[in-house]
C-alpha cells in the first residue's frame, strides 16, 4: 500500500481527495482496476480510499495485492505511475460524474438508518464543530471540477509525501 499524507477533515481539499480515491480505486472501472487488475494482471485486487472523518491528519491509501509470480515493487511501481499520471493528464469528466454520483449513492445510503443519521450528526459536530454541517458538507463535494482533481493529485500525491507498506505473507518452509 502506498500511503499519501494529506490535510485534516475540515480542510477545503477533502473532497477533491475523496473523489480522487474513488476514481482511482473504487470499482470495476477504476483506474487501477483497469490497469493493475485487468491489463497487466499484476494484482488481484486494489483499493483507493481517502481517511478523513477523522481528527488530525488524513491520508489517502492506494494499495493492490500482487498476482503470483508478481514481485511487490511491481505494484508499487503500477500504483504511482497511475498517480502520477492523474497528477499529469487529470481525469474525464466520466469519471468524475461517476465519482460523484458514487459518493451521493453513498451518503444517502448511510442515512436511512437511525444509527447512521446518528453517526453523521456526531461527525458533523465533532469534527466540522457543529451539527449542522451534517447539512452542509454534501454541496462542496458536488462542486468540485476536474482540475481541482488534479491539482490535490500534484499537491498531495508526491513520493516525498508518502509511505509505502508492504505487507508479506511468511516464509513457508518444506
Amino acid at each position: 500500500a502506498v500511503l499519501y499524507r494529506t490535510p485534516p477533515a475540515p480542510s477545503p481539499d477533502t473532497p477533491a481527495l475523496t473523489l480522487l480515491a474513488s476514481i482511482l480505486g473504487e470499482g470495476e472501472s477504476s483506474r487501477l482496476n483497469v490497469s493493475l487488475v485487468r491489463d497487466s494482471r499484476a494484482a488481484v485486487a486494489v483499493q483507493a480510499l481517502q481517511l478523513g472523518d477523522q481528527r488530525g491528519p488524513g491520508a489517502l491509501v492506494a494499495l493492490g495485492i500482487a498476482n503470483q509470480g508478481v514481485s511487490a515493487d511491481s505494484v508499487e511501481q503500477l500504483l504511482r505511475a497511475q498517480i502520477a499520471r492523474i497528477a499529469a493528464e487529470g481525469v474525464t469528466a466520466e469519471e468524475l460524474t461517476k465519482a460523484k454520483n458514487l459518493y451521493r449513492s453513498t451518503q444517502i445510503a448511510s442515512r436511512q438508518s437511525t444509527m447512521g443519521v446518528a453517526e453523521a450528526l456526531q461527525t458533523a459536530n465533532m469534527i466540522y464543530g457543529d451539527p449542522e454541517a451534517v447539512n452542509t458538507r454534501f454541496a462542496p463535494f458536488m462542486q468540485v471540477t476536474i482540475e481541482d482533481i488534479r491539482r490535490v493529485a500534484r499537491t498531495y500525491l508526491q513520493a516525498n509525501n508518502s509511505v509505502m507498506v508492504l505487507i508479506a505473507p511468511p516464509e513457508v518452509t518444506p
